[in-house]
């Protein structure tokens, strides 16, 4: 069967739109702030069919360190990134543990600049805290009995416990 994965910023192109006209299946993939994207974009449209997300899920109970443009006023109140998820089932997800680029920000500011941007850093999230919130996300598939459609990434069984910033590397 023809399918095609779309970024989440892609979805208002022409071929998006063809395809949904053919029935073809749509998923998005993205990985950090790129799974950010197509997490949310998963929740909110229901026309697309499976998802994967990495680098990204990890609880957002420190969302006030990451760059401002992450922090959605009053989301946390209601939504961490499990619950966000949630809102995918019963459509399949896959989780990955991935290592991203660290960023501290501000920047520093390039001449004949102003400065004055948000600070905030991005940093790979320990594997045990990504266990977690998966643990969290796990049962609201289990009771609409979707459980094998919600998936760590391919390595999960290798992560290792209580330390780490990802998947070992497999030779």
């Amino acid at each position: 069967m023809k399918s095609r994965k779309y970024s989440p910023l892609s979805m208002r192109s022409k071929q998006f739109n063809k395809d949904l006209q053919q029935n073809l299946p749509i998923g998005v993939a993205g990985v950090g702030d790129g799974g950010l994207l197509a997490m949310h974009a998963s929740a909110l449209d229901q026309r697309i069919d499976a998802t994967w997300v990495a680098g990204y899920f990890q609880p957002r109970e420190s969302v006030w360190e990451e760059p401002i443009d992450r922090n959605v006023w009053r989301l946390l109140g209601e939504f961490g990134d499990a619950e966000v998820a949630a809102m995918i089932a019963p459509r399949p997800l896959v989780i990955e543990a991935a290592q991203v680029p660290e960023v501290i920000t501000p920047l520093p500011v390039k001449p004949n600049r102003r400065g004055g941007a948000a600070p905030g850093k991005i940093q790979t999230a320990a594997v045990e805290a990504v266990r977690n919130e998966f643990a969290r996300l796990s049962p609201v598939y289990r009771d609409l009995k979707a459980a094998e459609k919600v998936t760590p990434g391919r390595r999960y069984a290798d992560w290792p416990r209580g330390v780490g910033t990802g998947p070992r590397r497999v030779p």
